[in-house]
């Protein structure tokens, strides 16, 4: 999502085309109003009840949700916004340390919860997955995952914005509090699936792949290496830790567009199981 790159006037229905973006299929269009996009794909307009009802907090607020119907939603464009995936690395140490302070207080403000996921859910989860396989190894793969949670299975449930990587996390020269963006319904509803998604970015470099940066993007690990690394958050000693971050990769497989990814994301399971 992100930044408009074109900046002439349009009319309302144009569709807006943005310098960054992911694998969603969303399209974004101007609204009828100034100041208002419009973003369109089946089922969105989940992400957009999920914008709406975010709770604002110290570390993070949302463009505010205008309208949800069926199949889109429509929210207040943020002019000038720039992804973490840029931002992180360009600013200065003390705004580093600011980010990392906000991320760190933002999940564990999450996980104050002390109920835990279901492990039949999990399992359930699994499933759906392996019905998108493609492959006979990749099948094999996911059995192995769900091997994890055999034993012990202690999950916290909570929330979790879903999809909380550095291209979802904006920022802009206004405010101290960056915007969150692109909600999805997790498949796993805990603060820990939160956590896998930044080790997605600093194991995968996710957002330097979707939004092709630079070296300048690898500046931004050490910030979210500490993030991921907190014992506070991640217990690489608990099954149910290592089954979300395994089933996180586990998921990407059926979207892979090439062997380079698909080798990749089995390296990384194989070194969780």
């Amino acid at each position: 999502m992100h930044q408009e790159r074109n900046k002439e006037e349009r009319v309302p229905g144009d569709v807006l085309t943005f310098e960054e973006g992911g694998y969603s299929g969303a399209q974004f269009t101007k609204g009828l109003v100034a100041g208002i996009v419009r973003k369109t794909a089946p089922g969105i307009e989940a992400s957009g009840r999920m914008q709406q009802e975010f709770s604002q907090n110290d570390y993070f607020q949302t463009p505010n949700v205008k309208s949800i119907g069926e199949g889109f939603f429509e929210m207040e464009h943020i002019e000038g916004a720039v992804s973490a995936a840029r931002f992180v690395p360009n600013c200065l140490p003390r705004m580093q340390e600011s980010v990392y302070t906000g991320y760190c207080n933002f999940i564990l403000s999450n996980c104050a919860n002390q109920q835990y996921f279901p492990k039949r859910l999990f399992f359930k989860k699994i499933l759906q997955i392996i019905a998108k396989l493609k492959t006979v190894e990749d099948v094999r793969l996911s059995e192995r995952v769900a091997y994890l949670i055999n034993g012990d299975f202690k999950l916290v449930n909570g929330y979790c914005h879903g999809d909380f990587t550095l291209c979802n996390i904006l920022y802009t020269k206004k405010i101290d509090r960056p915007y969150l963006i692109d909600f999805t319904p997790a498949y796993v509803q805990s603060p820990i699936m939160d956590v896998v998604k930044l080790m997605q970015e600093y194991k995968l470099g996710w957002s330097g792949r979707v939004m092709k940066l630079g070296e300048e993007y690898k500046r931004s690990m050490e910030v979210l290496k500490r993030v991921v690394e907190a014992s506070i958050f991640f217990d690489i000693n608990n099954p149910a830790h290592i089954a979300v971050e395994a089933l996180n990769l586990l998921r990407i497989l059926p979207y892979s567009k090439s062997k380079d990814m698909t080798k990749l994301l089995h390296t990384e399971i194989n070194k969780l199981l």
